[in-house]
């Protein structure tokens, strides 16, 4: 794994800590945010055009676009067939892996200016390799 995709940088972890406490912070109510969803969906940190910070679960298709106004800096599938092979009916698990392991700070870090600028959002290079989480 890319050692430079375990945290977030700059004005993206300092807003992480004034809204969450701090990354642990962010990782418990990401965690909650998933296992509380019901069904197949996706769990979102986004950011809003006030720079604030807000985590969102959407359903089947639905998108930080379709559900309001703000712009995805990181995403979570919540499917089971993102993570019942490895982790079986253990969402929480998969979770807490794929946000030690897998969330790609780098592109977030990056994206999290973007909502300042021309309201065009930045696009992450893709696409990357599947890596397991496990």
């Amino acid at each position: 794994m890319d050692p430079s995709r375990r945290s977030p940088t700059g004005p993206l972890q300092a807003s992480i800590t004034s809204t969450f406490g701090g990354l642990d912070g962010l990782k418990a109510a990401l965690v909650k945010e998933g296992v509380g969803h019901f069904g197949a969906g996706w769990v979102w940190l986004t950011v809003d055009r006030t720079r604030a910070l807000k985590l969102i679960s959407t359903h089947d298709a639905g998108c930080p676009v379709t559900e309001g106004d703000a712009t995805a800096l990181l995403v979570c599938d919540l499917w089971e067939h993102g993570y019942y092979i490895d982790y079986r009916d253990d969402r929480k698990a998969y979770l807490e892996a794929w946000f030690d392991g897998l969330a790609n700070w780098t592109c977030a870090t990056e994206q999290f200016p973007s909502v300042e600028k021309s309201g065009a959002e930045r696009r992450c290079p893709g696409p990357s390799p599947f890596v397991s989480a496990k």
